[in-house]
């Protein structure tokens, strides 16, 4: 069996609310609330354990602290997530999500920062973790003063080793592509277009990234619009149409769930072009539950 190791520093407990209304500034009362573990390292995660590959597994590696830290690994446990914790001091973040028949808003904490020392324990964990790991999937963002080579280092440490390694945010793409070139990277327009600026389409701006970086895999989404994938070898992206999501629930995670079934598909040998439509179809489900990263494959 394969294993994926999802390294994610920015870990949030979710609290979710439905509201029949949303008013600003007025008392509103939710008809429903849930609550789990996420984050989009943690999304990514459920994504790969409802796919329920029997070749591939995630083990998510992450930072925790402080009450909502330990319900955090509790409620992981009860899920049957795999993860390794790190304690740090900070307590772990809040994230809320309102949901209406409008649509969807997110109200979201920044995440503490982690001590030099921490910084220290979370890359010899990941040493650790890397021993028994096939790939690495980088996923969300870095927590406040993190600084700029520590991204650096766990991709060192993956290209050390001889990982693939995945990427699920474009703030760092370029650095991380000159040190493990044959990267796959998925990220949605907003990330392109930090990557590409100039208003080009995001086909337009996938070839330009593609000439940069010519070793690397590109897939690029734009919620329930057109997506596109690059291979290298390719100079021009391919479109693929994104499934439709019937009943719209609620589209939190719907990016998370493309990057943990595109990279599981692509780690247990599923050619790149099917990986990735298999994605896209993962996300529109997932837009039909309240949870980040849930869906039912045999809807």
């Amino acid at each position: 069996m394969k294993s994926l190791l999802v390294v994610g520093c920015s870990p949030a407990w979710e609290r979710g609310l439905r509201f029949s209304a949303l008013a600003l500034g007025e008392v509103n009362r939710a008809v429903e609330t849930w609550e789990y573990p996420a984050g989009k390292a943690t999304n990514l995660c459920r994504a790969i354990r409802c796919w329920g590959g029997q070749e591939c597994h995630a083990i998510l590696l992450t930072c925790l602290g402080g009450a909502r830290g330990r319900r955090f690994q509790e409620a992981c446990r009860e899920e049957g997530l795999f993860f390794q914790a790190v304690e740090c001091r900070g307590e772990t973040r809040v994230c809320t999500n309102l949901v209406t028949a409008q649509g969807m808003t997110e109200l979201v904490e920044e995440a503490p920062p982690l001590s030099p020392e921490e910084q220290k324990r979370f890359l010899e964990t990941l040493t650790l973790c890397l021993e028994d790991a096939q790939a690495v999937a980088l996923a969300g963002n870095f927590p406040p003063e993190t600084p700029d080579d520590f991204p650096q280092k766990i991709a060192r440490l993956a290209a050390s080793q001889g990982k693939l390694l995945f990427l699920d945010n474009g703030r760092h793409f370029p650095t991380m592509a000159k040190l493990c070139p044959n990267l796959v990277l998925k990220i949605n327009r907003r990330e392109l277009e930090a990557l590409c600026p100039g208003g080009e389409s995001l086909p337009k701006a996938m070839e330009k990234l593609g000439k940069q970086y010519p070793q690397a895999t590109l897939g690029g989404t734009d919620e329930a619009k057109e997506a596109w994938l690059l291979l290298p070898g390719e100079t021009h992206p391919r479109a693929f149409p994104v499934p439709p999501a019937s009943p719209l629930v609620n589209s939190l995670g719907a990016g998370d769930t493309a990057s943990g079934v595109f990279f599981a598909e692509w780690l247990c040998g599923t050619p790149p072009q099917e990986a990735f439509s298999r994605a896209l179809h993962a996300a529109s489900l997932s837009c039909q539950t309240l949870v980040a990263g849930e869906f039912h494959p045999e809807r």
